[in-house]
């Protein structure tokens, strides 16, 4: 069996090893010759077979043993000191080629006198350990080479330990470091609470979809690798119907608002989950929902509308004009909208599914001003919110005055030289329906062949704001014409024949008005004295409607001028003779209508004065001027005659962006009422045979 050296050889004898290295088979007598050494036949020439002892002896032939190393035989005269101060390194521990190292074959290199083998077996016939020094065996050893002794280094050869290296790795939540210490702590930690947008009391903008959709963010903060946000109507929770509640890893989340929904509650926090799960401070607000409009300005080209909104390919941006102005109305109130450029927006609350009512009111360019081709009369309704509800503008010329204009009637000026009679058609501008370029037009029916015939005594007719006489807008017939006709001075129905056909004598009538003449009412008994007509000496002023019916038959003389005012303005049918009536002032001064009798609707066509208007002086209808607003429109139906003249004074302009009201619209108007012809009394119409020389 296997034993160790150390009992296999008795004292005082020699081993000798013939098998494997440091297998021990025999141990010789002192007296042997070869009792100094250990025959190892693995252990080849020419390394040589070092001299071993057996410390303990043993009879020859007993030393039967494994020697693995720790208690194998040691070194004798080949023994040095060595020291190994790093694994790898070399020092002088050459022993038996025996290199330092830490594990593995050959130990632990300590080179400690009288230590052991502390490994297993070496390999290769190489000892496995270096000892400083061993006993010298009984006898006469073989002499040993001494090696060439390793440099000690200056002062105390002390091993160096090897240093521990702590193992740490993200994330650092200040775990062991596996060198009896701990990692840092870095990354755990509960977060802060972040910034939120909107802001308490805030308000959040609704972005035009579909869907209509609302952004809400919130800031990064430290340790926050996800955020929880809860986002539900204001007074409920993450129970509601329409809430939000979720966990993202982004800071922005966006969502449909709900019908009827326009004020929410919105939280957010933090959660970082590193180091296990550390939720972090709630951040909160509460905020209301509001939306724009937005659109572009841009000159006409042809905009149509598709879809409820005007459109046109190619059209050119441009400003809406010094004192333009935009806004919107909803159910929720009115609310003003900001121009930049060419451009504006409205900002107003949402109402899911809402609409509004945009409007344009155009500025200036220079004396010029913009109107709107589309949408027509600058508005437009449309869903809330809404992008490009673009608007299409012109510009309209400021230099056009006030004009007039007949309908379905004839128009007579007795003027034998210059112009007779003058109406500064804005040609350029009235080019689409309502408005119709000449003076004289069809009836409201539209008739064919319905517009008058223009006389004069001989005088020319001029129907531009041109320089010069123009006549190709004298009347909606073609070929545009007038007629020549008499002159008046021989012959006229003023207020002398007809208070001659009244028979009202030479004397002065009795006066049906003689207590209210500054107030005159409408008659509502005959005239008195048993005439046929109603009477007044002096000047008469009417201030308040008159409205005759189907059944009256009514003609007033006034010896002196008449006056007919509306201090209300706000009277547009002043003065109306109803189909199958009849009315009529002759006056032996003036007719003088006052600036507050029309009508400040400008697309009024419905007559403010109605009836027989006869002046031997001049019918005026006055102006209240620019620089009070500009002028309503007059609208009289019936026959206005002035043998002194017809002086039609008014202008729609106010030295600003009103007078574009010109471009389109006559500021006074007359029209045709055949019916009085029907209806007119026989006094008025008994026939008579004029002779008169013609040349």
């Amino acid at each position: 069996m296997d034993v160790s050296a150390d009992t296999a050889c008795g004292a005082g004898s020699y081993c000798s090893g013939t098998n494997t290295y440091l297998k021990i088979n025999a141990c010789a007598d002192p007296s042997s010759p070869d009792r100094t050494q250990c025959e190892n036949s693995n252990n080849p020439s020419p390394s040589p077979n070092y001299p071993h002892s057996c410390p303990t002896g043993g009879g020859s032939g007993s030393c039967v043993a494994n020697a693995p190393g720790k208690n194998g035989c040691t070194g004798l005269s080949r023994s040095v000191s060595c020291t190994c101060v790093t694994e790898g390194g070399t020092g002088s521990c050459t022993f038996h080629n025996t290199a330092c190292t830490f594990g593995g074959y050959g130990g632990t290199c300590t080179c400690v006198p009288t230590s052991s083998c502390t490994t297993q077996s070496p390999q290769s016939g190489n000892l496995g350990c270096c000892v400083a020094s061993s006993p010298t065996p009984t006898g006469t050893p073989t002499p040993t080479p001494t090696p060439t002794p390793t440099p000690t280094p200056s002062g105390s050869a002390t091993p160096t330990p090897t240093p521990c290296v702590p193992s740490c790795s993200a994330p650092y939540c200040g775990q062991a470091n596996g060198c009896s210490g701990t990692c840092p702590s870095t990354d755990s930690g509960n977060p802060p609470a972040p910034t939120i947008t909107p802001a308490n009391g805030g308000t959040a903008t609704v972005t035009y979809g579909p869907p209509d959709e609302v952004v809400v963010s919130w800031t990064s903060v430290a340790w926050a690798d996800e955020y929880d946000i809860e986002l539900y109507p204001q007074g409920t929770s993450c129970a509601d119907a329409n809430a939000f509640c979720l966990t993202v890893t982004n800071t922005q989340y966006s969502f449909t608002p709900a019908n009827g929904v326009t004020d929410y509650t919105f939280r957010v926090r933090g959660v970082n989950t590193k180091c296990g799960v550390q939720n972090g401070t709630w951040a909160q607000s509460t905020f209301d929902l509001q939306a724009t409009i937005t659109g572009t300005f841009y000159i006409d080209n042809g905009a149509a509308v598709v879809g409820g909104k005007c459109t046109s390919s190619g059209a050119t941006p441009t400003s809406p004009g010094t004192g333009a102005s935009i806004g919107a109305e909803n159910g929720l109130g009115s609310f003003g909208g900001n121009i930049d450029g060419t451009t504006y927006s409205i900002t107003m609350p949402y109402v899911a599914g809402g609409t509004a009512m945009v409007t344009l009111v155009p500025g200036t360019n220079g004396s010029d001003s913009y109107e709107c081709a589309c949408p027509g009369g600058c508005a437009s309704s449309v869903s809330v919110p809404n992008e490009n509800v673009n608007f299409y503008l012109t510009l309209s010329v400021y230099s056009n005055e006030g004009w007039w204009q007949a309908q379905g009637g004839s128009v007579y000026a007795g003027n034998t030289s210059g112009v007779a009679i003058l109406s500064k058609i804005p040609y350029n501008t009235c080019t689409d329906a309502p408005c119709i370029a000449a003076i004289l037009t069809e009836d409201w029916l539209a008739t064919t062949g319905s517009a008058g015939i223009a006389v004069t005594g001989g005088g020319n007719i001029d129907s531009t704001k041109d320089f010069g006489v123009n006549q190709g807008y004298i009347s909606q017939r073609t070929p545009q014409a007038f007629a020549v006709g008499t002159t008046t001075t021989k012959y006229k129905e003023n207020y002398e024949f007809f208070y001659r056909e009244y028979s009202l004598g030479l004397g002065t009538p009795s006066d049906d008005f003689s207590g209210s003449a500054n107030d005159a009412v409408k008659p509502t008994s005959a005239p008195s004295g048993g005439k046929a007509a109603y009477f007044h000496q002096g000047d008469l002023t009417i201030r308040q409607r008159w409205t005759v019916s189907g059944s009256e038959s009514i003609v007033v003389f006034v010896n002196g001028n008449l006056t007919i005012d509306d201090p209300s303005n706000n009277l547009d049918d002043l003065i109306t003779v109803e189909p199958g009536g009849f009315l009529a002032f002759i006056v032996s001064g003036n007719i003088t209508v006052r600036p507050n009798v029309g009508s400040n609707d400008l697309n009024n066509t419905t007559p403010n004065l109605e009836g027989v208007y006869i002046a031997n002086g001049t019918i005026t209808i006055e102006s209240r001027g620019a620089a009070a607003g500009g002028d309503d429109r007059f609208v009289g139906a019936g026959t206005f005659v002035g043998y002194s003249g017809v002086d039609l004074n008014r202008d729609y302009s106010d030295g600003g962006t009103r007078a574009a009201e010109n471009n389109d619209k006559p500021v006074e108007m007359f029209m045709f009422r055949p019916d009085f012809v029907r209806n007119l009394p026989v006094r008025m119409a008994r026939p008579r045979y004029i002779w008169q020389e013609t040349n």
